[in-house]
Order: C-alpha cells, then structure tokens, then sequence
C-alpha cells in the first residue's frame, strides 16, 4: 500500500542522523537532492505492507518529496516491490488511491483503472 501525506514545511536539526531533516529527499529525477537550492518537502511518501492470511501491516518506508512524476513514482515502486519480495514477501497487489501521479504510475506498469459507477 502506498500512500501520499501533506506535511508542514519546516527545516530542522536532527540530533543522531547529526544533518538538516525536512528538505525533499526525491524530485522528478528520483535522485536524492544534493543542490544548493533544495526545496522543503510538501508530502511525505508512505509505503507499508499489510498481509493478507493475518491482520498485519508494517510501514517498510518513507519518502520525503516536494513534486514526484508518475514516472518516478512508477520506478520506486518498483524498487519498494523488489525489495519486499528479497525479504522473502510476495507482493500480489499494490494499492493506493486515484491521484493523478498515482493513475500515471498505474498506466505506466500496465493497469487499467476505472473509476467504481
């Protein structure tokens, strides 16, 4: 399951990581920011896995972003996919809601949606 978070921008000191914490960490280009003029994140990326046989769920990951494309969108979720499946997971479906990027990334890997009538 994946899903988006609005969070407030702010900037502050993070004591054990020892850097600056709340700038976006992933752009249009998936690559972390490294520039000078690194925006402050806007949302927060949420991806977790829920089972299916037994009522669990677990948060596998977090990316802060300011703008994600669906086509970056589409290559992290499935890097999230690989990774799960290494740990020995079967992913058999992803879920999210119909936000434009999240239709895109759909599209993208071949899903067609269509909207409940």
């Amino acid at each position: 399951m994946l899903d988006r978070m609005s969070i407030e921008r702010s900037c502050d000191f993070g004591v054990s990581p020892g850097c600056l914490i709340g700038y976006a960490l992933l752009s249009h280009s998936q690559e972390p920011e490294v520039a000078d003029d690194v925006p402050l994140a806007t949302d927060a990326l949420i991806f977790m896995v829920v089972g299916l046989a037994a009522p669990s769920k677990m948060q596998i990951g977090y990316f802060m972003n300011a703008v994600l494309c669906c086509e970056a969108l589409k290559n992290l979720v499935l890097e999230v996919i690989a990774g799960v499946e290494e740990c020995g997971l079967r992913v058999v479906a992803v879920v999210c809601d119909c936000l434009g990027a999240n239709v895109g990334m759909a599209t993208l890997v071949g899903c067609q949606v269509h909207e409940d009538s």
